[in-house]
């Protein structure tokens, strides 16, 4: 994603959140039960691991899925990610696939030859601006359990995050 497109995506989503005060009565309607039919706090309990080089992109993730009640840990590289995964264990993590040094998709392939007492079976989305079928078979066949295209549906997102916590051993 191309910083100037991040930093307007960031800016439009951190005036949507509104108040900091964290309560669904001090979030925009459009985050609310009423507006959405869903829980503000749909995320609550789960820990995802958000693996995005561009600053702005990571942040608004970060944002969004706190907003949703989740514990996010943000990380700017593969390298990073991987430090994270030796101190802790995500319920669900959500990474890009173009970054320097090392890639997403080497980052699934390295995860997914882990055992699942290490992590290896933790759910991993692709959100990346990638978006050819192609690239989506590419990403499905390193080991990513879905492939969502920048810019990403915030919805969808959180959708998918929680069907794929609603997945995670009593374990994790």
């Amino acid at each position: 994603m191309a910083i100037g497109v991040a930093a307007a995506h960031a800016r439009r989503f951190r005036r949507s959140l509104g108040p900091a005060a964290g309560s669904p009565d001090d979030a925009p309607r459009s985050e609310t039960r009423e507006a959405t039919g869903r829980d503000a706090r749909c995320l609550a309990g789960v820990n995802v691991l958000v693996v995005e080089d561009e600053p702005d992109a990571r942040e608004v993730v970060g944002a969004l899925l706190e907003a949703r009640g989740a514990r996010v840990a943000l990380t700017a590289s593969v390298a990073e990610a991987t430090e994270s995964l030796s101190r802790s264990r995500p319920d669900v993590i959500v990474s890009d696939i173009g970054m320097p040094d090392v890639d997403g998709l080497e980052f699934a392939r390295w995860l997914r030859q882990l055992s699942p007492a290490r992590g290896g079976d933790t759910p991993i989305v692709a959100l990346t601006a990638y978006t050819s079928a192609q690239d989506r078979r590419r990403t499905l066949e390193a080991g990513y359990d879905c492939h969502l295209g920048k810019p990403v549906d915030m919805d969808e997102l959180v959708r998918v995050l929680e069907r794929l916590s609603k997945h995670r051993s009593p374990a994790s």
